[in-house]
């Protein structure tokens, strides 16, 4: 590949597998162009001769199907990936959520076990629907439960043990304020012994407090993202920055990137060599299988992760300037990498505007309600984004049609 440096797994599509997929993405106006090249040549598609799926092109096919085909659509789950109340954008799960397909590698719940999901059904959060259906599939009974606040805790703790739980399925972020508060409180979650997560993964500190005072709780995790719905999977014998990819997922790693193609018939959209905007790279887990993990790194696009939900500035910006008093507005994150991380939507107003605290909260209150991605993060901690006035943006924001994002105080 000369200098573009790219490391393919194992299982590379034949492309006797590349045409159907190739076919079905022609078929939608937007992507049919993008690959129009590589279906005229009278050859067989190449995998390395295509395009890279970028996240306008998958949004903009979601978008049409949604507007213009709804019937293609039927047998569907619609979920968020990001954007506004007015512009949403939004990734599609078959029926099943290949949920067959991810069993055959990750099958954490046993029948007779009790599973408690915290993944809320508002907000479109699809991970509510797969771990109800997976407890269903596996033989177990499943409980349907908001994530409590901090305050209620200790008597959701005792009523899940009352139930009879067995297993706790939530997001990394609530599994780490969980397994926090319980060694605070020295309880020891004797009737716990399994905890699942889906997401974007587990942090080392939590891993090593489950591994410490909890070492009877097996920890199974999903990592995958909106977009691409479950992408690989993580056992309780696995290094926790470690994931192996999924039988029907194909990774690349281009230049550090990490590209996936989705090789299973029942995706609506065609993914092929879809920017994950996820750094990777290839290596080996504790748990001694022969197939090779991936090290997931930071994100390499616009997007700040908070509480476990992608939030993206220019979203937040695009918001801020429909308040007529907003004349520019910039995104900064505050203590990146750290608990302490927040988000500070900074404003400057037109001129003659009182940057009273009234103001502030306005503007804060048409971001919020207007903006999917901060929509179930607020919720639950709403100190974590402010809306601060300023006589001046910061040197790297070019105006207000070019919105960055920086970060302060690491």
């Amino acid at each position: 590949m000369g200098s573009r440096m790219i490391k393919r797994g194992a299982g590379e599509p034949a492309p006797e597998k590349l045409r159907p997929i190739l076919d079905r993405a022609a078929a939608i106006p937007g992507l049919g162009d993008k690959y129009a090249a590589v279906l005229d040549s009278p050859s067989a598609p190449r995998f390395r001769d295509l395009p890279v799926l970028s996240r306008k092109d998958l949004h903009r096919a979601v978008d049409h199907l949604l507007h213009h085909d709804p019937g293609r659509l039927e047998g569907t789950l619609l979920n968020v990936t990001g954007g506004t109340l007015s512009e949403p954008r939004l990734g599609i799960v078959p029926e099943d959520m290949f949920l067959d397909r991810i069993m055959e590698r990750w099958n954490p719940i046993d029948p007779g076990d009790v599973l408690v999901s915290l993944f809320s059904a508002g907000h479109m959060w699809s991970a509510h629907y797969f771990h109800n259906a997976l407890g269903r599939r596996s033989g177990a009974s499943t409980i349907p439960f908001e994530t409590p606040d901090d305050a209620d805790l200790g008597r959701s703790l005792d009523f899940y043990a009352h139930l009879g739980a067995t297993a706790l399925a939530a997001t990394p972020d609530a599994i780490r304020r969980i397994l926090r508060f319980c060694a605070a409180t020295e309880r020891r979650l004797p009737w716990l012994r399994k905890i699942l997560w889906a997401g974007a993964g587990f942090d080392a500190a939590t891993a090593e407090l489950l591994s410490r005072q909890f070492p009877h709780v097996q920890a199974w995790g999903l990592y995958g993202s909106a977009e691409t719905w479950m992408v690989g999977y993580i056992g309780p014998e696995c290094a926790q920055n470690t994931v192996h990819v999924l039988p029907h997922q194909y990774v690349e790693i281009d230049r550090g990137r990490l590209l996936l193609t989705t090789l299973h018939t029942d995706s609506v959209i065609p993914i092929v060599r879809y920017d994950m905007g996820v750094a990777g790279a290839w290596g080996t887990c504790t748990c001694g299988r022969s197939d090779r993990a991936i090290r997931v790194a930071d994100r390499t696009d616009s997007s700040f992760e908070l509480l476990n939900q992608l939030v993206w500035p220019e979203d937040l910006v695009e918001l801020a300037l429909q308040v007529e008093t907003v004349h520019e507005a910039e995104v900064v994150v505050i203590e990146p990498g750290t608990e302490n991380a927040r988000m500070h939507l900074r404003v400057r107003l037109e001129p003659g505007i009182d940057a009273d605290p009234y103001t502030c909260e306005w503007i804060r209150h048409h971001v919020v309600t207007g903006s999917l991605g901060l929509a179930g993060i607020l919720e639950k901690a709403p100190e974590l984004f402010e809306v601060v006035a300023v006589g001046r943006l910061r040197e790297y924001t070019l105006g207000p049609d070019t919105p960055a994002m920086a970060a302060e105080g690491a």
